[in-house]
């Protein structure tokens, strides 16, 4: 359920929206907030002066109506004397300015609109899944690791870097990996029978 919470403070007005569900904490989907200084508005000791509420009014009132059908159908029916009876399809965006005798309905919403859209519903897998649909991407194989690349994990205590000899071993055969190894972690009794293997008795 998509629920909007209006804070009327004494300096600023924050209109909260959020998605509630039973028994789970509100997820806030929108935030906006706007200095108002409710005080200086306040006559008579207890009203808000008229130009106090047409500054509150503004802050919460629509200066469009905008809906984008995402998939299926909206059937929408325009109101304040317009009457029209709309049918949207999926992908089309309906917009109205506030005061518009109609709205007007368009293949998909312009950039301003997806602007203003909160990042956290806005969705371009799709668009970026077409631009590669009929691509073909061979995986490139990544280098070998370096002595640099695995340093800290050849560094880390002897209870994790024991299985390590055993996973590289084809790598210490490459010369350089080998020499680099022995610089630095051949006194690491581990990989001595990678090393040294002349130096492990045999039974």
């Amino acid at each position: 359920m998509r629920l909007g919470v209006l804070d009327v403070g004494s300096n600023t007005v924050h209109l909260l929206v959020v998605d509630a569900h039973h028994g789970a904490a509100p997820l806030p989907a929108h935030s906006h907030k706007t200095d108002m200084r409710l005080a200086e508005h306040i006559v008579e000791g207890e009203r808000i002066s008229a130009k106090g509420v047409d500054t509150l009014v503004s802050f919460v009132g629509a200066e469009e109506t905008w809906l984008f059908v995402e998939a299926g159908t909206l059937n929408l029916v325009e109101r304040d004397g317009a009457g029209a009876r709309i049918v949207l399809k999926g992908g089309e965006s309906y917009s109205r300015a506030a005061g518009a005798a109609k709205g007007s309905v368009s293949p998909r919403p312009s950039p301003a609109q997806s602007q203003r859209v909160p990042r956290s519903f806005r969705d371009t897998l799709p668009h970026r899944a077409a631009a590669f649909k009929d691509r073909k991407v061979e995986p490139k194989a990544l280098p070998p690791p370096s002595v640099a690349d695995l340093a800290d994990w050849l560094a880390a205590e002897p209870t994790l870097r024991k299985e390590f000899p055993r996973r590289f071993t084809a790598r210490a055969q490459d010369a350089a990996f080998r020499t680099e190894l022995i610089r630095q972690f051949g006194d690491h009794p581990e990989w001595v029978p990678v090393l040294y293997p002349e130096r492990v008795k045999k039974p």
